[in-house]
């Protein structure tokens, strides 16, 4: 090769190297920029399947990245925030996404990359303040993808006339599957499709590739595509190999049933479009509009067949720390995803603690106190690893220890603090009510039925609100916290006043019944914590001189 031919290969391999690079840059200055937004939305996912495509196509168009997309719902699959069924249309629309940013790539906006890539970095360097860094680093890291793409139009022109470029190009065009192939690993290397597609797209302004070429790259990329999400579930639960297989075979089912209308579908894109990265870049979008339009009715018998396919081994059903043993996490707020979906673990543990707390003092029962013990241990044991977890992540993390985790650990400590007075506590009062034999009166009994009962219906709502982070679901829980406070006062004079009349029972049952009245009422401060600290934190600024809410 001449000199000529080696500058070329130089140009072509650093276009690469800015397009990759700014990709990946975009899409990390994005996730900072909203990455707490990405959280909410992907946990708050129903199964409304046309609610959840737009959000598949939001995601995306944010990330800049279909496989990101992927990898983070395999994450949260695994992390059980997220089930199958509720993210099967996010797949279809992470795909039409990724189609849409290929659509903008293939824009003729490469003479712009150099300008917004010095304005992106001249304003990233000076500032010192993140939030206006963060949005500038995106501008950059733009600037810097259209430059690469740029750069590899300019290296492939230059090879055009390579004998070894042509050769290579022309055994691809000879061997449509071995194209596929070569593209399906290609895309498995850079991790995106859009990566792939934005140098197809570059070469074919070049002239190495038509966009007749392109279509056994466009399937090659839609299936390479899928290997993020699997290397993803590696070390994932069932949960989140089910998606990341979902994605694989609707990946695959996309391009097989569109293979037969592909060379129509191009013949009608040539015709009505010149340019061959624009002609790219419809085809592409083409294929994902139509594979969405026929799979998304047939989206509830996909996930059974998957269900059916991928079954939970039977160490996933065992009690474990499952969620924290991931070493590689998608972003920060992935990681703090894992540790919420432990603690809710926690939750559920604490509430069948809860639940059984009021029958240790109907009878004296050896194995329900060995369960609320070894409950206890479990508790504790989370809490322990969640922690340790916690100060991983956060010493990892640019942000450091945040709010957010500091809200984690609270809550936690505070269902740790309920699981240790159910097992301390209660038990040991319910332990002395059966050894000195006493026996609680009817209304007595009644009344510490409606006080349990209204203890589990605030722990409920305090996971509830945890989980969604709701404001309203906290007001609610710090307004039951009062009724229950009534409920017990008037439970406990009740009580002394039949005491008082020699309607109730003896000093000894009476001292254990008013200490079970207010180790219930504990409880419920105890609870109730995570909720006063979102309510006073939704305060507005006018109100932060006045007392907090209790």
């Amino acid at each position: 090769m001449g000199s000529v031919e080696h500058s070329s290969i130089v140009i072509l391999l650093a276009g690469i190297s800015f397009l990759l690079y700014g990709l990946s840059r975009a899409s990390e200055a994005l996730q900072k920029l909203a990455a707490n937004q990405i959280r909410k939305v992907l946990t708050r996912i129903s199964e409304n399947g046309v609610v959840s495509v737009v959000v598949g196509v939001g995601l995306t168009l944010l990330m800049q990245s279909s496989a990101a997309v992927t990898a983070t719902l395999v994450n949260l699959g695994t992390a059980r925030v997220l089930s199958l069924p509720q993210v099967m249309g996010v797949l279809i629309g992470a795909a039409i996404g990724a189609s849409l940013t290929v659509q903008l790539i293939s824009l003729h906006m490469t003479d712009l990359g150099l300008p917004l890539f010095v304005l992106g970095f001249g304003v990233f360097y000076m500032s010192r303040r993140q939030r206006i860094r963060d949005p500038f680093e995106f501008l950059m890291s733009i600037g810097l993808l259209f430059y690469g793409i740029e750069l590899i139009g300019i290296g492939s022109k230059g090879l055009v006339s390579a004998e070894l470029f042509s050769q290579g190009f022309g055994v691809l065009r000879e061997n449509p599957f071995l194209t596929l192939v070569v593209s399906a690993v290609v895309t498995s290397i850079f991790h995106s499709s859009t990566a792939t597609l934005g140098v197809v797209i570059a070469l074919s302004a070049g002239g190495l590739i038509s966009s007749g070429d392109a279509v056994m790259w466009i399937y090659g990329a839609n299936i390479g595509t899928a290997s993020t999400g699997l290397m993803a579930a590696i070390r994932g639960d069932y949960v989140g190999k089910r998606i990341a297989w979902a994605n694989f075979l609707y990946r695959v089912a996309a391009v097989l049933i569109f293979v037969p209308f592909g060379p129509v579908a191009l013949a009608l894109i040539q015709k009505h479009l010149e340019t061959p990265g624009s002609q790219i870049a419809l085809f592409y979008t083409s294929m994902n509009i139509f594979s969405a339009s026929v799979f998304f009715p047939l989206r509830g018998f996909g996930v059974k067949i998957v269900e059916a396919i991928v079954q939970p081994g039977p160490s996933e059903r065992e009690f474990g720390v499952r969620f924290l043993k991931r070493s590689n996490y998608e972003s920060f707020s992935i990681a703090l995803a894992h540790a919420k979906r432990e603690i809710l673990e926690m939750g559920d543990i604490v509430f069948q603690m809860l639940e059984s707390s009021i029958r240790l003092f109907r009878r004296q029962d050896a194995e329900l106190v060995k369960d609320v013990r070894s409950c206890d241990d479990k508790v504790d044991l989370l809490l322990k690893e969640i922690k340790l977890f916690l100060i991983r992540v956060s010493e990892a993390a640019p942000e450091g220890l945040n709010q957010a985790v500091i809200d984690l650990v609270s809550f936690g400590s505070d269902l740790e603090a309920a699981a240790d007075i159910i097992d301390h506590h209660i038990a040991s009062l319910a332990k002395k009510k059966h050894v000195n034999q006493f026996e609680f009166g009817p209304e007595d009994w009644a009344d510490l039925e409606e006080l349990h009962k209204s203890v589990v219906r605030a722990l409920s709502l305090a996971l509830s609100g945890f989980q969604t982070d709701d404001p309203k679901l906290a007001l609610q829980l710090i307004q039951l916290k009062h009724e229950i406070r009534d409920q017990e006062n008037r439970s406990r004079e009740a009580h002394i006043t039949r005491l008082s009349k020699g309607l109730s029972v003896g000093i000894g049952t009476s001292a254990i019944y008013l200490e079970c009245l207010g180790t219930y009422l504990q409880l419920v401060e105890m609870l109730s914590k995570h909720a006063t600290r979102v309510r006073n934190a939704q305060a507005p600024r006018s109100e932060t001189g006045s007392a907090p809410v209790s």
